[in-house]
């Protein structure tokens, strides 16, 4: 009996586009995460797969998803009052400051990141330092998912994962 027997909805024939179909559906949705990290993890056991297109296609499908929301967020702000707009200009200050750092953290735990970039929208951050960033930390997360595991390597300076090296 196979694994993929008991993830019939992630057969093996489905694959890369599996994987980022609920990468990026699994992110899209506000404040409810659906931890694709799970199938991604679970595709990473064996050598069907090459671990790296795993975590990029997991990565850029998410960011992609949250990059939606980002300006949902962003343009949202349309809607706000005008008092409102003028108590959050400190926020935006601050924002302007550590925005980057904030967008990266949340994209590299798996924490409802949504509750950091909804938020950063609103304030107008800048959409291209918040994509690097969220891309920047969704790998960071895709990765560690993947050596998180692994077996300890035989060398030093390389990690197992099921048989194939990835550092």
């Amino acid at each position: 009996m196979d694994l993929w027997d008991f993830l019939p909805f992630f057969s093996s024939e489905v694959g890369y586009l599996g994987l980022a179909l609920v990468s990026f559906f699994g992110s899209l949705i506000p404040f409810v995460p659906i931890p694709s990290f799970i199938l991604l993890i679970t595709m990473s056991v064996g050598d069907q797969f090459n671990l790296h297109i795993l975590a990029l296609i997991a990565a850029i499908t998410a960011t992609v998803a949250k990059q939606i929301i980002f300006a949902i967020s962003y343009g949202g702000r349309r809607i706000i009052s005008e008092k409102t707009k003028q108590r959050m200009k400190p926020f935006q200050k601050l924002v302007k400051k550590y925005g980057a750092g904030a967008a990266f953290f949340a994209a590299a735990t798996p924490i409802p990141d949504d509750l950091v970039y909804v938020p950063l929208g609103l304030a107008k951050y800048n959409p291209l330092r918040f994509f690097i960033a969220t891309l920047t930390g969704k790998i960071v997360l895709c990765y560690v998912c993947l050596l998180y595991t692994s077996d300890a390597a035989d060398e030093e300076d390389s990690v197992d994962l099921g048989g194939r090296r990835i550092i």
